[in-house]
This record gives C-alpha cells, sequence and structure tokens, in this order.
C-alpha cells in the first residue's frame, strides 16, 4: 500500500437524502477533522437491494481508532506469549490461544493497510 490512510478522527455526516422508506435509507459520507469526504457509505446498491449504509458509515468512521487498538492489542499479546509455557496441559492450550490471536491481529492490520494478499 502506498502512504498512509487518512488520520483519524473521521465522523459520519448524514444522511444526504432519503430514498426509500426502507429504515436506514440515504447515503452516508465519512468526514475527516477538516470535514473532507473520505468515503461514503451507499444505501441503495441495486433496483431493489439496500445495505444499512448509517451502520456501515460507523463502522467505516471508526476505521483509525480501530486499527491504533488492534496494534496496541497485538503488541500487548504478543509479549504475553511463552508467558503460560509451563509444560501443563491448561498453559500449551493458552499459548494456543495467543498464537491464534496474535495471528488474526497481524492479519486483520495487514489487510487494513492494504498489504493482504
Amino acid at each position: 500500500m502506498s502512504g498512509q490512510h487518512t488520520p483519524g478522527p473521521w465522523r459520519v455526516s448524514g444522511p444526504s437524502k432519503v430514498i426509500s422508506s426502507i429504515s436506514d435509507g440515504g447515503d452516508y459520507a465519512i468526514l475527516d477533522d477538516t470535514l473532507k469526504i473520505i468515503a461514503e457509505a451507499i444505501h441503495r446498491v441495486g433496483p431493489t437491494e439496500y445495505r444499512p449504509a448509517e451502520a456501515n458509515a460507523h463502522l467505516i468512521a471508526a476505521a483509525p481508532e480501530l486499527l491504533e487498538e488492534a496494534q496496541y492489542s497485538l503488541d500487548l499479546i504478543a509479549g504475553l506469549q511463552g508467558s503460560f509455557d509451563d509444560g501443563s496441559s491448561e498453559g500449551k492450550h493458552y499459548e494456543r490461544v495467543l498464537a491464534d490471536r496474535v495471528a488474526k491481529l497481524r492479519a486483520a492490520i495487514a489487510k487494513a493497510r492494504g498489504d493482504a494478499a
């Protein structure tokens, strides 16, 4: 991925217009801290197909903070690896759980940064 993402915090604005009687109608913009649009969440995606644009917009707007917390959590959990390795079955279980969490966090962070395959 080239460059960094637009710095947070991001916020949601909308709906831009209500285009149906379906709950959550209308499109939403995701704005940076200078109120410039950096993304949009679209409600109507087909002639009779709709998506929960408001919920999607809030998820997108939370992305910078989620990425930061994921990286912090990865560092914290990775630092715990090996601390439960006492040879017991319970210790081995916790080590497997930590290894799984570390792998999943690394994959999610890579995906967010555009480094995932």
